[in-house]
């Protein structure tokens, strides 16, 4: 049965609700995964149920199995607005569910010792580092950044998002300079359509080459490898703008969040940092033990 409307299917991702290739392909996987847990699969109790407990079974994290289910919930949604299936099957099941964690940051010491490491300002790599920490901008985001999408005199990138939102983002000072001389040295003005970080060829940097280098900076500078990568980087610029008083409001729209309540996760980051702020400033609090920064990376953990 998946396999008669897999393609009208990621069609429909792909066309009307414009979600990325990485997107569609995720959900190719995990509908032929339930194709080929059997082959005469067909959108009905006797064949969902096996499937869901199999699934139960391999140890997948729950966030995972949560993500299969809500492929699943979608092919079934599209399955029954098409009029392929007349039941909702999923609807009486339990779905998986799991603790949303709150999003993990680095401090701004630890941010400004990855910039040092990354070069000097306008090389490629400090480059573009400082627009990831300016802009909370996605890796496939920075990516697929060209020339023509700078708004030099706004000191502002357009940028394309998730299920091709554009929206506008702005650069301060040092990621600002540091993008001028970078786009000296890259002598491509004369074609805006190029890619702002490219290899040879013209292609552009991969999300691979982000996550290894940001690994390799950590080491230089002293932090966890597995504390950095491109989304810690953007939630730190999140979590650094409510720290700094901006709205829930603002950095949402700068996120590029759909919905408000994903961006208000972050204000449980800062709850945490209030109360590292009263332990280590209050004179009544020295000498506790309940400071949550003990160390370059923030503690997310809320307390009892």
């Amino acid at each position: 049965m998946i396999a008669r409307h897999l393609e009208e299917f990621l069609l429909y991702l792909r066309v009307e609700r414009q979600y990325s290739l990485h997107t569609v392909a995720a959900y190719t996987r995990d509908l032929q995964d339930a194709q080929r847990f059997d082959t005469a699969f067909e959108w009905n109790l006797e064949h969902l149920k096996p499937y869901l407990y199999a699934l139960a079974g391999r140890c997948y994290a729950a966030s995972t199995l949560q993500r299969k289910w809500s492929v699943l919930a979608s092919f079934e949604a599209f399955c029954l607005r098409e009029g392929y299936i007349k039941t909702a099957c999923l609807v009486g099941l339990d779905r998986p569910r799991h603790a949303v964690p709150l999003p993990k940051a680095l401090a701004g010491d630890a941010v400004t010792r990855l910039l040092a490491a990354s070069g000097e300002v306008g090389t490629r790599d400090r480059t573009w580092l400082e627009i990831l920490y300016a802009t909370g901008l996605r890796v496939s985001e920075l990516c697929g950044l060209r020339w023509q999408m700078w708004h030099a005199e706004e000191r502002a990138l357009r940028c394309l998002g998730k299920g091709g939102r554009e929206r506008l983002v702005y650069l301060g000072t040092q990621a600002d300079d540091s993008l001028r001389l970078w786009f000296k040295r890259a002598g491509t003005a004369l074609d805006r359509k190029q890619f702002m970080f490219s290899f040879r060829g013209g292609k552009p940097m991969s999300r691979s080459h982000v996550f290894r280098r940001l690994k390799q900076l950590a080491r230089q500078c002293g932090l966890p490898p597995e504390w950095v990568s491109p989304h810690v980087i953007r939630h730190s610029f999140a979590t650094h703008m409510l720290q700094g008083g901006a709205s829930v409001r603002s950095v949402q729209l700068l996120l590029g969040h759909r919905d408000i309540s994903t961006t208000q996760r972050y204000t449980q980051v800062g709850e945490a940092w209030l109360k590292d702020v009263y332990f280590k400033h209050h004179p009544m609090a020295h000498g506790s033990k309940n400071a949550v920064y003990s160390n370059p990376r923030m503690s997310l953990k809320r307390r009892p």
